[in-house]
């Protein structure tokens, strides 16, 4: 009875220090920050609103022709025959549908780039992140905006370093 005593201690502190162990391999990092901080970021950033200013511009010149033909065809209403008019509302819808597909694959380009961007940007930076954790000997890293409690080691600060930010 004394030898299971003893063993049930040792088993207990055992299992004590596996655990404490175990916690000590989990960390927590801020993504977004970090993605943000990432120059790579800025610089996808600044391609993108330089793609959506010239897809504004076009849209915006598009438009402004469209209105100066309606304004055209309105005053030539009178003086033209009712087939005339009816071409001219037709050609005037297709030149409005035409803007706005325009302006729906400039969205769709814009995201697509995006999408495509900020996935390299993450790949990046979810090596950076590994060799860290890696090097640290932390098993686990947690997406620091989803923990309730950080308690943790924040590894934030260490990938900045390792990525020169």
């Amino acid at each position: 009875m004394k030898h299971f005593k003893t063993f049930v201690i040792i088993a207990l502190v055992t299992f004590g220090i596996n655990t404490a162990a175990q916690a000590q391999k989990v960390a927590h990092v801020n993504f977004q920050e970090l993605l943000m901080a990432m120059p790579e970021t800025a610089s996808l950033n600044s391609e993108i609103e330089k793609t959506s200013k010239t897809y504004e511009n076009d849209i915006k010149a598009a438009a402004e022709k469209l209105k100066a033909k309606i304004k055209r065809y309105e005053a030539e209403f009178k003086t033209q025959t009712q087939e005339e008019n009816q071409k001219r509302q037709l050609e005037l819808q297709q030149d409005e549908q035409s803007i706005m597909k325009t302006q729906q694959i400039a969205r769709q380009d814009l995201g697509l780039k995006n999408q495509k961007g900020l996935e390299v940007i993450s790949k990046k930076l979810q090596i950076a992140i590994e060799k860290v954790a890696i090097a640290q000997g932390f098993e686990y890293v947690l997406e620091a905006s989803s923990l309730v409690v950080k308690k943790g080691k924040d590894l934030t600060a260490d990938v900045k370093s390792s990525l020169g930010l």
